[in-house]
């Protein structure tokens, strides 16, 4: 009931935003962005005091991720009032897939999501590359949609039920329909060869909807992953799915050696993460779940930071997202290029940030099932990530002469540093 009564809320919130939104004649995406934003911030302490920890996150980094778009929409003077409205929405549509446990309620939740976050990646941005990013991304979704419904079909077929908790798989019928609804949600987790098109989406689709979207929407669909996998007795998908990883670990650390834009770069290092998780969740199985959530909200507080960063950024409207273009930041600009130091560091894996705590825990569980190849696979992506952080932080540090800078949003320097402080580790471990 009480799980009922905070979506009511939501609901009703976004209703009060799209008539507000309607009625106003001037200032209405700022007015609406701050009024969204301490609502938001409202909801997460109610959620956290009644012990839904991972929906409470995702509202807070939701909240946050507004405070991102609202600065960007003011520095390009842009007036319209839905972008809040739609992401709330989404933001919506992944706590009830984080929250339920029947499998047609997640249906409905993703079919919301996919609406909702199509409208953020097409939002407002005209050109070439935006049109691409919305194809791209409307089209692999709607894929991932048709084969949530198949495997559907055949759960359905197999007289099992769809409660994540009494599944129970005794055919082939019910081996195919989980195989279909996990293959379904890796296609927005980014694994490969479903993340193809996501460079070419978070680059092309405005920079706060790149940040949102990649921080946040990998979390409700690995979390539903890691339930539904134990059910899993299928081996010969199994082993397709650790390959997947492996592959999804090593190929694009190696691409991140070469990545000239900073969007770019941290998508390809989510890559990475998505295919650790990934491979973490196969050797866990049944306490997957409660170990890689706090994983997946480290990696959500990492890319908002460094999003945070790139909004610092603003050269007279434009903002700085090329690796080139922020050569020499560190000698003028020192304490946002240590903060962003940190960011980027642990993003790669490097030891004394949370970052690393996600390898360490994987190596150790590969060399506890003997599985040495798996384990070289993943020493090999941390060495690549690390060489290629270390790349991006070299860079901040070298003698150029950097464009002419606004005087910095004093709200992102606090969102970025509390994103260092976050992600500091105590111990290398």
């Amino acid at each position: 009931m009480i799980l009922l009564s905070y979506e009511i809320l939501i609901v009703l919130m976004i209703v009060a935003l799209i008539l507000e939104g309607s009625f106003l004649k001037i200032g209405n995406l700022l007015n609406i962005s701050y009024q969204s934003i301490i609502c938001l911030f409202i909801l997460f302490v109610y959620l956290f005091l009644k012990g839904y920890y991972s929906q409470s996150l995702i509202t807070l980094l939701s909240s946050i991720c507004l405070i991102l778009s609202s600065n960007w929409f003011k520095v390009k003077k842009f007036k319209r009032f839905e972008y809040p409205v739609i992401l709330i929405i989404s933001m919506l549509s992944m706590i009830k897939i984080v929250s339920s446990n029947n499998l047609s309620n997640i249906l409905l939740s993703f079919v919301c999501f996919i609406i909702s976050s199509s409208c953020l990646v097409i939002y407002k941005r005209k050109g070439e590359r935006s049109t691409t990013a919305g194809i791209k991304y409307t089209s692999i979704m709607i894929i991932s949609l048709i084969i949530f419904l198949g495997g559907i079909s055949f759960l359905l077929q197999s007289d099992t039920s769809l409660n994540m908790k009494e599944i129970f798989v005794s055919n082939n019928y019910g081996n195919i329909g989980l195989v279909l609804i996990i293959i379904s949600l890796l296609i927005p987790s980014l694994i490969i060869p479903f993340s193809l098109f996501a460079n070419d989406v978070y680059e092309g689709s405005l920079t706060p909807s790149s940040g949102f979207l990649l921080s946040l929407s990998k979390v409700p669909m690995f979390i539903t992953i890691s339930k539904l996998y134990p059910h899993i007795n299928n081996e010969m998908f199994i082993f397709l799915i650790k390959v997947l990883a492996l592959i999804t670990i090593i190929i694009p650390a190696i691409s991140s050696l070469n990545q000239k834009s900073i969007k770019r770069f941290i998508t390809t290092l989510s890559f990475v993460t998505s295919g650790m998780i990934l491979l973490l969740i196969t050797l866990l199985n049944e306490k997957a779940t409660e170990i890689i959530t706090p994983y997946l909200f480290i990696e959500s507080i990492t890319i908002i930071g460094c999003f945070g960063f790139i909004l610092l950024l603003n050269n007279n409207g434009n903002f700085l997202e090329n690796l080139d273009s922020i050569r020499g930041i560190g000698k003028k600009f020192p304490f946002i290029s240590i903060i962003f130091s940190g960011l980027i560091l642990s993003f790669g894996g490097f030891p004394m940030f949370k970052g690393f705590n996600l390898r360490y825990e994987l190596m150790v569980n590969l060399f506890n099932k003997n599985d040495y190849i798996l384990l070289f696979g993943v020493f090999l992506s941390i060495l690549f990530s690390i060489s290629s952080s270390l790349r991006v932080v070299r860079n901040l540090y070298l003698d150029y002469e950097i464009p002419k800078l606004e005087p910095f949003n004093k709200i992102l320097i606090m969102i970025i540093f509390l994103s260092f402080i976050s992600i500091i580790s105590i111990t290398p471990f």
